[in-house]
């Protein structure tokens, strides 16, 4: 089974314009050119694993998504929290500890 480039390319550009930036922003935050971005989003042009992790990061989407569609709500979590001080993870440790129990 082939990559899908195009698949790919096209999950890249839906999540650039989520996020609402130009392709000239996303071609500057993961250091690229704007034409070789352009290639990416219309699935003429695979990217290396570190450009893939820089969009991953710069998105907060995980590498699973980008390349094979899969959602998986667990590791975005985890991304998000990537950024988080000390803190702030104690934070939303105790927030979720206190929330999940009401949910079930």
């Amino acid at each position: 089974m082939g990559t899908n480039v195009k698949a790919i390319g096209l999950r890249i550009r839906r999540e650039r314009e989520k996020v609402k930036i130009t392709r000239e922003q996303l071609a500057e935050a993961i250091d690229m050119s704007v034409y070789y971005v352009g290639q990416i989003e219309r699935g003429e042009r695979q990217m290396s694993v570190p450009t893939l992790i820089k969009v991953c990061r710069l998105f907060r989407v995980s590498a699973d998504y980008i390349l094979f569609g899969e959602y998986t709500p667990r590791k975005d979590i985890l991304m998000l929290l990537d950024d988080c001080t000390p803190e702030q993870i104690d934070f939303v440790n105790g927030f979720l500890r206190q929330l999940i129990p009401h949910l079930k």
